[in-house]
């Protein structure tokens, strides 16, 4: 991932909060403009995946793919933009809906039998012999993150049906992120307490097994290896 595909996916949040916070109006032509960027940034990256899979190996078709996905998806977003303009809340509930659910569902289908869990393959690219004590741990942190993606699913909806939405986009857009950073802070603290010091990560040390995993990669979740079944 490039610099600008990263700034981009860290900037949306802050988008989406704004435009929900600010509210559109078809006399409004600022808040008519963040609208349909933030409608166009989550298909900018359909369109780059797509532009991938389509170009395959012929890496100087992956651009001309990508502009006219870009071109045809852009289009159709500022023709109805303004007929979105007061349906707009919907729209990113569904992508935020998708996100808890999809998380929660790679996170849960890990832990069937057969199957390694997310955190157990994580930990491999930094421990590469995993101790029964780190197995177990890792098992219960991957059942931990499922509980914290359908825990907050839940919140976000309930929030969006029944606070204001600048409420339910602060807490989606903003307050979800600090949240994950602070269960990895208090994982942290916690496997200091239930694993010897031999099989701690640490943040950095999370932060690299997650890097060298990569996430697509962890998505697949692979069978686990038979020596690493606890």
């Amino acid at each position: 991932m490039t610099v600008v595909p990263r700034l981009a996916a860290g900037a949306y949040p802050l988008l989406v909060f704004a435009v929900c916070r600010r509210g559109v109006t078809e006399a409004d032509p600022w808040g008519l403009a963040a609208l349909y960027l933030a409608l166009s940034l989550p298909l900018a990256f359909l369109a780059l995946w797509a532009a991938g899979a389509f170009a395959g190996k012929r890496i100087n078709l992956k651009l001309p793919i990508f502009v006219l996905l870009m071109l045809g998806t852009g289009g159709a977003v500022w023709l109805f933009a303004l007929q979105l303009r007061s349906h707009y809340q919907w729209f990113f509930l569904m992508q935020d809906s998708a996100f808890f659910v999809l998380l929660a569902y790679y996170f849960a289908s890990s832990l069937r039998a057969g199957r390694e869990p997310l955190c157990t393959f994580f930990a491999r690219h930094v421990h590469h012999t995993l101790s029964p004590e780190l197995l177990k741990y890792t098992r219960s942190l991957t059942k931990v993150w499922v509980i914290f993606f359908v825990v907050s699913g839940c919140v976000s909806s309930l929030l969006f049906f029944f606070a204001p939405t600048s409420v339910w986009a602060f807490f989606t857009n903003l307050l979800v992120p600090v949240l994950v950073v602070g269960v990895f802070v208090v994982e942290n603290a916690c496997h200091r307490f239930f694993l010897p010091p031999a099989d701690r990560l640490g943040l950095l040390g999370t932060y690299s097994a997650i890097r060298r995993g990569g996430l697509a990669a962890a998505m697949r979740t692979s069978p686990a290896p038979s020596k690493s079944v606890p």
